[in-house]
């Protein structure tokens, strides 16, 4: 008699234990989210307005080929890093060498997928955010200064407080620095169209992710669309799934992108 009501009790408790853990996480990772962001201003204000670099390189279209360059927030592969060494070798380490930040409490991945050593990250940036850091070809369209970062158009006035810097990838999805997402008035990244999820957000906290804003709030984005959640528990992959027409999801991360000339 006293085991079953042991056991009636714990089956009542262990769901609250569990939502308890969730909303613990998801406070962490935004506080994680809210650090990062300080250190990614900090860095503009040190460096004459100028934002952090953000570029990668190496084979596309093989996850465990492509790396955070040297010249960059964060150096190596989320993917395929079996330490967090490649995180203190970033532009944004000195301003705060607290390895956790870059790292969300809830994700249980691991290197390569192989079950033994835990990721060190689970942050990428918006690869609109001083990529490549050199101004030619596309990376024209970037926004290289924090000041270049007005408004958003012509698909939202929203201006830094759309503009995402942070974003919580998903496991299947991370590897170098940078988040993916093709502008409608931009050459199409790696010629993947519009409607197409390059990266992937993660979906750990309630189907949502924690996402940080150039204004500095950081907030947590739940997600409406049932191809997204769909796309959330299928095989990995590296680059490429379709979205769903009209997607409200990807819309909300197409709304946060600098306005660009349309192609002629």
């Amino acid at each position: 008699m006293v085991i079953a009501i042991i056991a009636i009790l714990a089956a009542m408790l262990l769901p609250a234990l569990a939502k308890a853990k969730a909303a613990g996480q998801a406070a962490a990772c935004m506080n994680n989210f809210k650090q990062l962001q300080l250190c990614w201003h900090m860095y503009a204000d040190d460096n004459n307005d100028r934002l952090v670099p953000n570029r990668a390189s190496g084979t596309a279209y093989a996850r465990e080929s492509v790396q955070a360059d040297s010249y960059c927030w964060l150096q190596g592969n989320a993917y395929t890093d079996v330490t967090s060494s490649n995180l203190s070798l970033g532009y944004l380490f000195s301003y705060n060498k607290s390895f956790g930040i870059y790292k969300c409490p809830g994700d249980r991945s691991t290197v390569l997928d192989e079950g033994k050593l835990p990721r060190s990250r689970s942050v990428s940036m918006n690869v609109y955010m001083n990529w490549d850091d050199t101004g030619g070809g596309d990376t024209k369209n970037c926004w290289h200064k924090q000041s270049e970062i007005v408004r958003v158009g012509p698909y939202s006035r929203g201006g830094p407080s759309q503009a995402f810097v942070f974003v919580d990838e998903h496991e299947n999805s991370i590897s170098q620095s940078g988040f993916f997402v093709s502008h409608p008035n931009k050459k199409l990244i790696f010629n993947y169209p519009v409607g197409t999820w390059i990266t992937f957000p993660a979906t750990r906290h309630n189907n949502g992710a924690t996402i940080s804003f150039a204004d500095g709030h950081v907030d947590r984005w739940r997600w409406k669309e049932a191809n997204t959640a769909a796309i959330a528990a299928s095989p990995p992959w590296y680059f490429g799934r379709p979205a769903s027409p009209n997607d409200r999801d990807m819309a909300r991360f197409i709304n946060g992108l600098p306005e660009i000339v349309p192609i002629q």
